[in-house]
């Protein structure tokens, strides 16, 4: 929201498109789409939650999501919310697990934090004490299924330290959920269709039929059905169940669901799923809670086993790294002390070799004398020879200077003849 508030401010002033790298703001995303509709999920989403890959089974996945949608519904009636928003918090709570796994996140900061959001989004705001009364007071009622509280002692939450940092880890939370939903909460309830299809069939006077379809819808939630398809086609589905559940017949040679654009498979297949709930073994908060704890136990083990054979591995490499570096420094000092070897032995065959030629042509011992003398001769001869080239350059640059004089000199005495006043006369 920073972002595009500012980036508006400069569009204003400036009158051009401004991007992030303008604010030194890093792109997150490629783009933003708001719409009114209800976001479809992909099947490779739907299919692989992101708890599955830390070690998560798909049914406990399933049944860790039932007991939060179970646990927003009961809170929101604690805290007297309209039923939108209960079914608001439900949805967000499927939104934010699709895009996050269960272990890298407290399961009950995350429902107070969905239904703190949602009545702020369906304009029924709770104060955010009020909500961690509402759930400190369920964690009591559970303690006391369990027998470890009595029902006199359920008392209020204390306005401690633990209050502070619980306050502040639902904040916390809240902001996570509209980062990872980038910021896209808004969510398009199927239950006022439900009264339109009825009242399209002709079958409004039958209530009972309205409030079974009403009470499919709302045990729905619990599903991810409304990320895999349209509230429309959930809503003809809600019908269909509930004319199926009282015997009332529905046109079905031509299936009426046709005329709101939902097709006979996946009528079906949210049938199926809104039937499977109720075969769904229900999963108590404190064994959700206990079986999070053991998988996160599970998860750091397998990250510290993890760590330690790339620490293992690491350290060997750099123990291969630094045995390769001696192994190279070896190699070049046996390489120099080589060289020097071989160069010494060059020398000592050129020495051999011109005391073997000195003593082929006598001069050696005996005749070093008249190889040194000899050798005298030759300097003094070609230190002669280069006083003697040094003389004639000399003499020939005299030369050629006095000519160049002897010219000049000329040139002025005919100048000079010819400007004086004797030749001016004679002319």
């Amino acid at each position: 929201l920073a972002m595009s508030k500012q980036s508006a401010v400069a569009y204003d002033y400036t009158d051009k498109e401004v991007s992030a790298a303008y604010f030194n703001l890093p792109r997150l995303y490629s783009g933003v789409s708001i719409t009114l509709e209800n976001p479809i999920l992909p099947a490779e989403i739907l299919n692989n939650p992101p708890s599955l890959a830390d070690g998560m089974d798909y049914e406990t996945e399933r049944a860790i999501r039932f007991c939060g949608c179970d646990l927003i519904q009961r809170a929101s009636i604690l805290l007297r919310l309209p039923q939108v928003a209960a079914a608001t918090g439900q949805i967000i709570f499927h939104r934010f697990f699709y895009a996050r796994s269960f272990l890298r996140c407290t399961f009950d900061y995350v429902c107070m934090a969905c239904i703190y959001l949602a009545s702020k989004i369906e304009e029924s705001p709770r104060r955010i004490r009020d909500v961690i009364n509402v759930f400190h007071q369920l964690k009591q009622r559970r303690m006391i299924k369990q027998g470890l509280l009595s029902e006199n002692k359920i008392l209020p939450c204390a306005l401690d330290h633990r209050y502070v940092y619980l306050k502040n880890e639902v904040i916390k939370a809240e902001r996570r959920i509209l980062k990872e939903l980038g910021f896209c909460v808004h969510v398009k309830h199927p239950h006022k269709l439900i009264y339109v299809f009825l009242k399209a069939l002709n079958t409004l006077d039958n209530l009972s039929v309205l409030q079974k379809a009403w009470n499919f819808m709302n045990d729905s939630l619990r599903s991810d059905v409304f990320l895999r398809y349209a509230p429309e086609t959930i809503a003809c589905a809600c019908v269909y169940m509930a004319a199926r559940a009282y015997s009332i017949p529905m046109p079905l040679d031509k299936p009426w669901w046709r005329l709101f654009n939902a097709s006979d498979r996946e009528i079906y297949d949210i049938c199926f799923r809104i039937l499977g709930l109720y075969r769904q073994k229900y999963m108590d908060w404190a064994e959700a809670e206990e079986i999070l704890d053991r998988l996160r136990q599970l998860r750091e083990k397998k990250l510290a086993a993890a760590n330690a054979v790339e620490a293992t591995v690491v350290d060997e490499l750099k123990k291969q790294k630094v045995d390769q570096e001696a192994g190279v420094a070896a190699f070049e000092s046996k390489k120099t002390v080589k060289a020097t070897t071989s160069r010494r032995r060059r020398i000592t065959e050129e020495e051999e070799k011109h005391s073997s030629y000195s003593r082929r042509n006598g001069h050696g011992e005996k005749g070093g004398g008249k190889s040194k003398s000899r050798r005298v001769h030759r300097r003094s001869r070609s230190r002669h020879s280069r006083s003697r080239s040094r003389s004639r350059s000399r003499s020939r640059h005299r030369r050629r200077h006095r000519s160049r004089h002897r010219r000049h000199r000329h040139w002025d005495a005919g100048f000079r003849e010819k400007l004086s006043p004797r030749f001016f006369t004679g002319c």
